[in-house]
């Protein structure tokens, strides 16, 4: 077993995010509960995956990485201010490895630059999990919600450039005192990665583009930007992971 690398999966609709996702549902399922699903659930759990993707502007994944291959998952979207968390899973062998923590706490970091709380709906057995982090049922059900804080201090994925991060991105600029246009910054699927300072005030982003660039953006000019730094780091690593799994 390799070191567990968390990954933004800002485009699900790429080839084999899906099955990767189903593969870890399937496995997981019929470990925990003893239950194989049959086919047609099967289909019917890939095409709600697909219809959540296409009509919801908010949709957020992670994948957790052992070297290539996804050994765990969470996904959801955000909406009206607060964050759906759908899907969490891991594969029985890596449980036990705080992985699922790690997804849950990624999530819950990046819905948090839009919403207000997180909601879920525990799977028999892991209501001691939510709890342990935070969460609780007010109606004494399998119904959770626990509140989100801005994040502070962390380069956190974007999934969705809303209005105020698009202002906040706009007035920033890159090593060649360039910026960007709006529409650039809030193009659907494209990886946004932002740094929030101690204030929870973004203080430096930077994107991917279609033609595989890299480009930082901080609202300091200095080269040595803390905020710089911290998102290099976040693109490198992204862009390290899209590599190895292309080669897998």
């Amino acid at each position: 077993m390799s070191e567990i690398t968390l990954q933004p999966i800002f485009d699900q609709s790429a080839p084999g995010i899906w099955d990767d996702l189903m593969r870890i549902r399937i496995v997981t399922v019929r470990k925990k509960y003893n239950t194989k699903m049959s086919d047609e659930t099967i289909a019917r759990a890939m095409t709600a995956f697909r219809d959540s993707w296409r009509r919801l502007s908010f949709n957020f994944a992670f994948g957790a990485y052992d070297g290539d291959k996804m050994i765990g998952c969470i996904a959801g979207d955000v909406q009206r201010r607060t964050g759906y968390i759908r899907h969490l899973y891991v594969l029985p062998e890596y449980q036990g490895l705080h992985i699922g923590a790690r997804l849950l706490n990624a999530a819950q970091t990046a819905v948090a630059v839009t919403a207000n709380q997180t909601d879920l709906v525990a799977l028999p057995g892991a209501e001691t999990f939510y709890r342990a982090h935070g969460y609780k049922s007010p109606y004494d059900s399998n119904a959770y919600i626990r509140p989100v804080t801005a994040p502070h201090c962390q380069t956190v994925p974007v999934f969705h450039c809303a209005p105020s991060i698009m202002r906040a991105c706009g007035t920033m600029y890159d090593d060649e005192n360039n910026k960007l246009s709006s529409a650039v910054i809030s193009a659907k699927h494209m990886p946004v990665f932002a740094y929030y300072n101690a204030e929870s005030r973004i203080t430096g982003f930077g994107i991917i583009g279609p033609d595989g660039k890299q480009r930082v953006f901080s609202a300091s000019r200095h080269p040595a930007d803390w905020s710089r730094c911290c998102i290099s780091r976040a693109l490198n690593s992204y862009v390290a992971n899209q590599i190895m799994q292309k080669t897998k």
